[in-house]
C-alpha cells in the first residue's frame, strides 16, 4: 500500500552552496511558475528529520530549509513530472491537509510573520 503525504516544494542541493538560489529553481521547476522571488535572503524554518531506509538508500537525517518565496504577478501553476498535486492554501490552518509539527510551527510562523510585517 503506498503511503500518501504532503510535501512543500523543494530539492536537494547536490553540491551548490546557494541554498536559496536552489530552493528558487526548485520551486520553479515543481510548479511551472517562472516568477518567483524571496520575501527574504534569510532562513525562514529548518527541520531536521530521521529518513528511513529506502530502496538503494541509506537511513540518514535529513535537513528541511526553508525560505519565504512568493510569485511576481503570476501564481498559476502547472502540474509536471515533477509534483501530482499543486494547492495554494491560505490562513485557514484547519484546511492544511497534514497537522504534522513542523508545518503548524512553519505556519504560524508564516502568521505571524504576515501580522508583524504590516
Amino acid at each position: 500500500m503506498q503511503r500518501l503525504q504532503w510535501i512543500q516544494l523543494g530539492g536537494h542541493c547536490d553540491g551548490e552552496k546557494d541554498v536559496l538560489k536552489v530552493a528558487i529553481k526548485e520551486a520553479q521547476e515543481e510548479s511551472g511558475i517562472k516568477e518567483i522571488m524571496p520575501i527574504s535572503r534569510n532562513i525562514f524554518d529548518i527541520h531536521v528529520h530521521q529518513v528511513p531506509k529506502y530502496k538503494n538508500e541509506f537511513p540518514h537525517i535529513h535537513y528541511d530549509i526553508r525560505f519565504l518565496l512568493k510569485t511576481n504577478g503570476n501564481d498559476n501553476f502547472k502540474i509536471n513530472r515533477e509534483s501530482k498535486e499543486l494547492k495554494w492554501f491560505g490562513k485557514d490552518k484547519s484546511k492544511l491537509p497534514t497537522q504534522k509539527k513542523s508545518i503548524m510551527r512553519m505556519f504560524d510562523k508564516w502568521i505571524g510573520f504576515i501580522l508583524f510585517s504590516k
